[in-house]
């Protein structure tokens, strides 16, 4: 009934598919899988067919790459990214590695409009609903908001957390998500030796 398709913005060129879910521009469409045309083309198809496109969103940060992002001290110092400045970002938390991502300020009210738009341009190339990549990283305030601009469809969003109770009620208030704990204590339990008590 739905087709799940990776990040559709312009992101790091990396070739693997982490490079994806570098975002560097919101207003632009590229990547492997095509461009905005692309992905209308996909979308009516699809709807042809009666099944519905959810895109991947990754919201909660940009890319690190050194073309668009320079960061020091734990804090971005300049940014190339179009529609985000330093400002917009969080400091780096002390024990990130090497690979940590700039996050964007998603409780910012000018970072939450410009999220919206993006997401309301995917949904006028025909996109249905997403999945939030990363949500426990953006701020409940950003799904109250957003999800209220834009028309109704499946949206759900993708929390790693290590028992159900820890993820964000507030969150959860606006959308489904996927239960990795659930998940885990289901192939714990049908696991050999494992104990269907768990359950």
């Amino acid at each position: 009934t739905h087709v799940l398709v990776s990040p559709p913005q312009a992101s790091n060129p990396a070739t693997q598919w982490w490079g994806r879910y570098q975002p560097v521009d919101f207003r632009v469409i590229a990547g492997p899988l095509g461009d905005g045309e692309d992905l209308r083309r996909l979308c009516a198809s699809a709807a042809r067919r009666g099944m519905a496109v959810l895109a991947d969103a990754v919201l909660n940060h940009m890319t690190n790459h050194p073309r668009w992002i320079t960061v020091k001290g734990g804090a971005v110092v300049a940014s190339r990214l179009a529609r985000f400045g330093p400002s917009h970002f969080r400091r780096r938390p002390p024990r990130a590695g090497r690979h940590w991502l700039p996050e964007l300020r998603t409780e910012d009210p000018y970072v939450q409009a410009e999220l919206a738009s993006y997401l309301a341009s995917l949904m006028s190339l025909g996109v249905s609903g997403f999945r939030f990549d990363a949500a426990k990283h953006i701020a409940p305030s950003f799904f109250a908001r957003v999800l209220a601009q834009l028309r109704p469809g499946l949206s759900f969003c993708e929390h790693v957390h290590g028992h159900a109770d820890e993820m964000p009620s507030a969150t959860l208030e606006h959308m489904q998500a996927l239960d990795f704990a659930y998940a885990r204590t289901l192939s714990e339990a049908f696991a050999p030796g494992g104990d269907l008590r768990a359950l």
